[in-house]
């Protein structure tokens, strides 16, 4: 899959040293027609059910989950992350990290996806 995506979308070189997007890439190599999932649901519910996995990918990923989770702030518009994390509950920063990670690699899934559906 990162092969087609490097041939067809000159976008994804730009982005291809982002670990959410190299970890989406990874995990769906054999099946990106699975990617349209994230249109309905997300990270969290989709690949990592549990709070310490995604509070692990926080602690070994932070500069890029901030990173990707500025593109996903701007490109929904949000102003600030807590305009970004409105409908989700956060009662303490381990909350707060859940939701950044969560909103930032389901983001990285969804722009894969929509770069594989213009390849195919």
């Amino acid at each position: 899959m990162g092969d087609l995506l490097r041939k067809k979308s000159h976008d994804f070189i730009l982005g291809e040293s982002n670990s959410c997007l190299l970890d989406v890439i990874d995990r769906y190599e054999d099946c990106p027609g699975a990617l349209v999932d994230f249109c309905q649901s997300d990270w969290l519910n989709l690949c990592e059910c549990y709070n310490y996995q995604l509070l692990e990918r926080w602690e070994n990923n932070r500069d890029d989950i901030i990173e990707m989770f500025e593109e996903y702030k701007q490109a929904y518009g949000y102003s600030s992350t807590l305009e970004a994390l409105d409908n989700c509950i956060v009662e303490d920063p381990e909350d707060m990290a859940i939701a950044i990670v969560n909103c930032s690699m389901t983001y990285a899934a969804q722009i894969l996806a929509g770069i594989v559906e213009e390849c195919l």
